[in-house]
């Protein structure tokens, strides 16, 4: 397992396309990407994709470079409406709200 973090953390939304690359000191290589939406984030801030939903689509049967069981994992943290502070530049955090809307 790879794991990697984002840091600083930075925010998404929207349609997002994450490309993994392989890098040596000669070349680089692209190894696969994948798209999703945010809307698609499910309440518990993780998105699961397995070989099946990774680009190109002729890597789906290459099982040389990715095992059968091969999927990326992908955790996010909460983010919720902010202050634009444009004396810093950035975005101000707020407290968040659940996910999950009661109707009456």
């Amino acid at each position: 397992m790879i794991e990697l973090e984002i840091d600083p953390p930075i925010m998404l939304y929207g349609d997002i396309m994450v490309q993994f690359k392989s890098v040596g000191s000669i070349n680089q290589s692209n190894l696969f990407r994948i798209t999703f939406n945010t809307a698609f984030v499910e309440s518990e801030n993780k998105l699961k994709l397995s070989r099946w939903n990774i680009s190109p689509e002729n890597l789906h049967k290459d099982f040389t470079k990715f095992e059968a069981d091969f999927n990326v994992i992908m955790d996010f943290e909460d983010y919720c409406h902010g202050l634009w502070d444009s004396e810093k530049n950035q975005f101000k955090r707020v407290p968040c709200q659940s996910h999950v809307t009661e109707l009456d």
